[in-house]
């Protein structure tokens, strides 16, 4: 895309708290890690203009993961610490109100994109400030709350450092919104404006897209420490009326010109909910170059290997020609992970039939620091050691290559939230592009498209009763009875993926919807 060019001295900052680049490491706990990492990634291979901000996390986040994981070091993974012109190393101030603490920036690179991963681990800081980029989404909200001005102000203070001079700074997830009260302070600094003309000014060039509207998925802190670290009328950008409280999505929803949801659905809801604010909808995409196995593998053959992985890692045998359903999130009440447990003896019924079987695999990370992953989990295993053993299993520690071998593996891919409260779903994407077909509530990217040539949508209200029936009446007839037309289902989910829901397509809606727009009116 030609228009992409016109960023080149003035390219795009994204910024986000988590990135899926490599596996296996602490980077990323879920989707919006998955969906940063493969969006900057089509940004690299369009040769689009743009620089990638986060911050490195040492330690993993995650319950239940491998003790003898091997902790990867920033040279691991082939990052290379970013230096000065006489090869010192390149060393960003940032202060917590009288508190000073320098910030080092890791960066990796890929075609003209480049990805800084900042660091507080450096020599001259004292341990307390060490642990601020031990682990992702720290408990402690005061660590918390310094990861995000981290994030957000030592982001802008390292641009300015390399002498980038962006034209629009794109939040994903309001978690680096601080970025806003640096650009202010500069915008006042630089034209000596008043604080209401710089706050307009900066809004103009900051552009933020939600991914949840779940209220528990909202960042907040308490008003009197904002007020503390920052000024009152920064302090007021976030101020939330209802909970009393600053709120990081107030404060990017505020500063931002253009703000986006990423499904139509996602769109629709965050209308009735912000009215105050006008919502573009962007629906995400999924990047081919990772998540695309079908090329190289036909889903026999993935099938194949998924079984074989859970023999190693669970110790449970499924046989291949068994039917094998496929569920993998996180375990919230409004995904509903136990929605096909519910009516235990009609599923062992269903399930164990001659010639008619079939069997679920599940994925997750469990933080056993939530409240509601852990009573869910625990239920969950109570009912999977118990009467459903053998017929469902959990591979722990979700990550990116166990979604690739279940979203390629699995028959069935089971999508289950209330609808309204998933943003997206790109998971099901990954499993229509190769063979696993829907089985899915109205929700997300789902309700943009008509899979009845795809799969199945079934209703959330009594959704044990509706997943059951349909696998009963449809889904196991078809897949024991009616080869072909299953093969044309795998068929068609594919080319629905290949042709709508991919990065290449959402980049493109990104440029077109709110890049060039803002770039257009700064630089007529």
């Amino acid at each position: 895309m030609n228009s992409y060019k016109v960023f080149e001295n003035n390219p795009i900052a994204y910024f986000c708290a988590e990135y899926a680049i490599f596996d296996h490491t602490p980077l990323y706990t879920g989707g919006l890690g998955i969906l940063a990492g493969d969006y900057i990634q089509e940004m690299a291979d369009q040769n689009f203009p743009a620089v990638a901000i986060g911050l490195f996390y040492h330690k993993e986040h995650q319950h239940g993961l491998e003790l003898n994981r091997e902790r990867k070091t920033p040279e691991d993974l082939g990052l290379i610490l970013v230096k000065n012109k006489d090869g010192s190393v390149l060393k960003i101030p940032v202060t917590f109100g009288k508190n000073k603490i320098k910030v080092q920036a890791w960066t990796w690179k890929k075609g003209k994109l480049n990805l800084y991963l900042l660091d507080t681990q450096l020599e001259e800081n004292s341990s307390d400030y060490w642990i601020i980029t031990d682990t992702l989404y720290v408990e402690d909200r005061y660590k918390r709350l310094q990861q995000e001005i981290i994030l957000g102000i030592g982001g802008i203070k390292l641009i300015k450092a390399l002498g980038i001079e962006p034209s629009v700074y794109h939040m994903n997830e309001g978690h680096s919104a601080f970025l806003s009260f640096e650009l202010i302070g500069d915008e006042i600094k630089k034209n000596k404006t008043s604080f209401a003309t710089a706050t307009e000014n900066i809004k103009k060039r900051i552009v933020f897209t939600n991914h949840t509207l779940v209220a528990t998925g909202q960042e907040m802190f308490d008003i009197n420490t904002i007020k503390s670290l920052f000024s009152d009328e920064l302090a007021q950008l976030g101020f939330d009326e209802w909970t009393k409280a600053f709120s990081m999505t107030k404060l990017a929803l505020n500063m931002s010109s253009k703000v986006n949801a990423v499904s139509k659905l996602h769109g629709k809801m965050a209308a009735e909910l912000w009215k105050k604010y006008e919502t573009e909808s962007i629906t995400n995409g999924i990047y081919l170059e990772r998540w695309d196995t079908f090329k190289y593998y036909s889903h026999k053959e993935s099938k194949r290997k998924l079984i074989q992985y859970i023999q190693n890692k669970c110790g449970q045998s499924f046989n291949e020609d068994v039917l094998l359903l496929g569920w993998a999130r996180r375990f919230v009440e409004y995904k509903q992970p136990l929605a096909i447990l519910n009516d235990v003896k009609k599923l062992k019924e269903l399930a164990t039939r001659e010639n008619k079987k079939f069997a679920i695999v599940f994925s997750s990370a469990i933080n056993p620091t939530y409240t509601e992953e852990s009573t869910l989990y625990k239920k969950f295993v109570d009912l999977i050691e118990g009467e459903l053993k053998g017929i469902v299993t959990f591979i722990p520690n979700y990550d990116i290559e166990i979604a690739k071998l279940m979203t390629s593996g699995c028959d069935i891919w089971l999508n289950t939230p209330i609808v309204g409260c998933e943003a997206c779903g790109t998971s099901g994407m990954k499993a229509c592009l190769n063979g696993a077909l829907p089985l899915s509530t109205n929700d997300g990217w789902i309700n943009e498209v008509d899979i009845s040539n795809t799969g199945w949508i079934v209703e959330d209200k009594d959704i044990t009763k509706n997943l059951l029936d349909i696998l009963e009446q449809k889904i196991v007839p078809e897949y024991y009875d009616d080869k072909e037309k299953w093969k044309a289902r795998i068929t068609h989910s594919r080319n629905l993926i290949l042709d709508q829901f991919t990065t290449k397509r959402m980049l493109e809606e990104y440029a077109k919807k709110l890049y060039l727009p803002i770039f257009s009116k700064l630089y007529p």
